[in-house]
């Protein structure tokens, strides 16, 4: 046998404290701790907190709750990317992004130059293949 005296309890020892003081808690005494709920204690104690109205949100509202949080956010950061005037007229870090964003933009509410010039080709065959203004009989108006 070494001349070591015995540990006393769970948990590091003395020599460990003193080498790593920050690893040496190991929580609370299991004396200290109240007993285990029995599942029909537990089963009252939630009954009574939803009778009571206080305790933890219902976890579909949380989850609703979450949720706006995260498209209010994203929301927030698109507008101040894409939107937001920063009170100055010089180029800034959301420029580019917001240039190409303008540009993709207007793409799609305005014509490109090759479909400008295919409805134009088309309402020239339309004119060309029309009949004059002779040729259109006027129906009488039926009284």
């Amino acid at each position: 046998m070494s001349g070591k005296a015995p540990r006393a309890g769970p948990g590091p020892s003395a020599a460990a404290h003193k080498a790593n003081p920050e690893r040496s808690y190991t929580g609370p005494k299991p004396e200290s701790l109240p007993r285990p709920r029995t599942p029909a204690e537990a089963e009252a104690f939630y009954a009574s907190l939803a009778k009571s109205g206080t305790g933890p949100p219902l976890p579909r509202f949380s989850r609703m709750i979450g949720v706006a949080g995260w498209v209010a956010g994203g929301f927030a950061a698109a507008y101040m990317v894409l939107y937001y005037d920063f009170g100055n007229t010089r180029e800034h870090v959301f420029s580019p992004i917001r240039r190409e964003y303008h540009k993709f933009t207007d793409s799609l509410f305005n014509l490109s130059a090759s479909e400008r010039s295919m409805i134009e080709a088309a309402s020239k065959d339309a004119a060309a293949a029309a009949p004059g203004p002779a040729a259109v009989a006027v129906a009488p108006a039926v009284k």
